[in-house]
């Protein structure tokens, strides 16, 4: 991968690191400028001090010194103009040289809002794009597999405490990191649908 600039947009904190923390502490060591954003602080699935505290210190293991938190309510994030124009006008700050998000197809309105955003401004700013999934994604079938170092995923995993024994995210990562491996032939990968690539 030649992009220089890496932007991974998630809805919740722990979206990322759930289906991508692999693939960031890869590009990390391969001296990548990763940069994050994230659509809610996920207050409906904890406290917003709890959720603040994992995702900073899981963004500082990961090695990303700055990202952003839009604020938008938890479950509750729409698709319209004002939702659009913020998150173009960072995109067009940072000028990533590609951009990962959430697969459209998903059970969570939250990640479906995301996914239909970002993809409407990728094609607008001519942005390569690629998504990743999640223990809600619909027909989710890779074309792109990443090895990863489990172990060093789950490290990440574990700083999510509010979520780990709610939703059993570290078992289910691991089952899809086996799967994963399994179809590409690498132990454990995190798996990857290519959207659009035209510059990279």
């Amino acid at each position: 991968m030649e992009a220089k600039k890496i932007m991974f947009i998630g809805a919740h904190p722990d979206d990322i690191e759930l289906s991508c923390a692999g693939l960031i502490l890869n590009l990390k060591n391969k001296g990548k400028d990763v940069f994050c954003v994230i659509a809610s602080w996920g207050d409906y699935g904890g406290t917003v001090s709890d959720r603040i505290s994992e995702q900073e210190k899981s963004f500082t293991c990961l090695g990303i010194p700055e990202y952003v938190n839009l604020g938008w309510p938890d479950t509750e994030i729409s698709v319209d103009g004002r939702n659009i124009k913020k998150l173009e006008e960072i995109i067009s700050e940072q000028n990533p040289d590609l951009i990962f998000t959430h697969w459209p197809e998903d059970t969570h309105q939250d990640h479906r809002s995301v996914a239909e955003m970002v993809k409407s401004i990728c094609y607008r700013k001519n942005k390569n794009l690629i998504y990743f999934d999640s223990n809600s994604s619909l027909k989710f079938s890779p074309n792109y597999y990443e090895k990863i170092d489990w172990e060093e995923k789950k490290s990440i995993l574990e700083i999510f405490h509010s979520q780990a024994s709610r939703s059993k995210i570290i078992e289910r990562a691991e089952m899809k990191a086996r799967n994963h491996g399994m179809f590409s032939e690498t132990g454990f990968a995190e798996g990857y649908i290519i959207e659009r690539i035209i510059n990279i």
